[in-house]
């Protein structure tokens, strides 16, 4: 079952199914090796994505040490983790880890310190995107810091705003906010 990726949602479902819910506390090598004693081949990018969770699940420091917050990110979607060098999510890596988190554990954004909310306000202000979407949105003072960085004040929608074909706003303004970067990237191509 292992030796293709398999989501980070399944796995934290799975792994406590198969060897008990201690096994998050395993070492991480002691984990690689049951892993793979029970499993033969596993791919990769499920053994970083149960290390990711290994760690999601055991403590608190994704929620207050940003540093644990972009590695974990970098894991639960599957991509290699380089603790020597920094790894900053892309707006898309970033919802893609935090729906992941908030399916495993709700209440996460809702802890983060100020390391996480100032992080994470950065990526934002970095991409130049002015507006926070659920559920990043949760984490404390987040919105107020991507606004102060950015010089830009918003006036996010309604909570339950839906778009035309009944998507979220989030879903929306990131599916714009690719085809600016897109966009960006076609003019400076063509500049030179």
């Amino acid at each position: 079952m292992l030796e293709k990726p398999v989501s980070s949602v399944t796995l934290s479902h799975y792994i406590p199914h198969v060897f008990g819910k201690d096994a998050w506390r395993w070492h991480p090598k002691t984990m690689e090796e049951e892993l793979e004693q029970t499993f033969g081949f596993v791919d990769k990018d499920n053994i970083t994505k149960v290390h990711a969770l290994q760690v999601l699940f055991v403590s608190d420091s994704p929620k207050d040490d940003w540093m644990a917050f972009e590695k974990i990110v970098q894991g639960l979607i599957g991509n290699e983790v380089m603790f020597k060098i920094m790894q900053r999510p892309t707006l898309q890596q970033l919802f893609l880890a935090a729906d992941i988190i908030k399916e495993i554990d709700p209440d996460f954004f809702t802890e983060c310190g100020d390391e996480v909310s100032s992080y994470v306000a950065a990526v934002f202000a970095d991409e130049e995107v002015p507006w926070v979407p659920p559920p990043l949105s949760e984490i404390k003072e987040v919105q107020d810091k991507v606004e102060e960085a950015t010089g830009l004040d918003y006036e996010p929608f309604e909570a339950d705003y839906r778009g035309p074909q009944n998507e979220p706003a989030s879903k929306l303004i990131l599916q714009s906010y690719n085809v600016v970067v897109s966009d960006r990237s076609n003019r400076q191509q063509e500049l030179g």
